[in-house]
């Protein structure tokens, strides 16, 4: 799971920039394109918050987020204006982003001791990460010449996806922890967490990256 969920990720994140300037895409507009992803990080908690984490399990509602995903990003392999495409980007990012907060929920529900456990999980997404970027270098490229100026790399992003969703159906059973909470706006915006700001060590981490959003 945790091996695909970054495969996903890495198989088209890195190139698509390189993709965008190839059919005339400006600095702006590709940087633009790359902000889609931030946007969808900060909505993503809202739906975690109110949707995922009372009414669904987990793995059912990343399998339908993983499929939805894929469908829209084999979609975009056909936009070439700016604006459409962008638009596109926003909406597969707001399917993927809340599935970053899924696949940390499975692990932590079904392992016994998290603590020790997590890290020898979560590295394989890491490793994905790196096997995928060398995949389409190494492997796809020599077949398919500059192929990070194609669309390859996205298409491949959409087939993991849905490979991804339709694996998902198979994990074990994260029901919702919530269903009978009742949560308020506070919560789902996590405002309880500004009490963290009290520790200063947490108050120079924030203020730093406040300081420096692209550091």
């Amino acid at each position: 799971m945790m091996f695909l969920e970054f495969s996903v990720w890495g198989a088209w994140f890195v190139t698509v920039g390189s993709y965008m300037g190839s059919i005339g895409f400006s600095g702006a507009e590709i940087g633009t394109s790359y902000l889609m992803n931030n946007i969808a990080a900060i909505l993503s908690p809202f739906f975690i918050g109110m949707v995922a984490d009372r009414y669904f399990s987990s793995e059912k509602v990343m399998g339908v987020l993983h499929i939805v995903g894929g469908g829209v990003l084999y979609f975009a392999t056909g936009l070439t204006e700016a604006t459409p495409l962008i638009l596109a980007l926003l909406i597969y990012n707001s399917c993927y982003m809340p599935t970053l907060a899924l696949v940390n929920n499975i692990s932590f529900q079904q392992m016994d001791n998290p603590g020790k456990q997590f890290p020898g999980i979560r590295v394989w997404g890491t490793i994905a990460w790196v096997l995928v970027g060398w995949m389409i270098n190494f492997v796809l490229g020599p077949i398919y010449p500059d192929v990070e100026l194609t669309t390859i790399p996205l298409k491949l992003g959409a087939a993991l996806s849905v490979v991804l969703g339709l694996y998902s159906f198979t994990l074990p059973s994260t029901p919702p922890k919530n269903t009978a909470k009742q949560t308020s706006i506070g919560d789902t915006l996590g405002l309880k967490t500004l009490k963290l700001l009290k520790d200063r060590s947490f108050l120079v981490f924030v203020l730093v990256h406040c300081s420096f959003p692209f550091h």
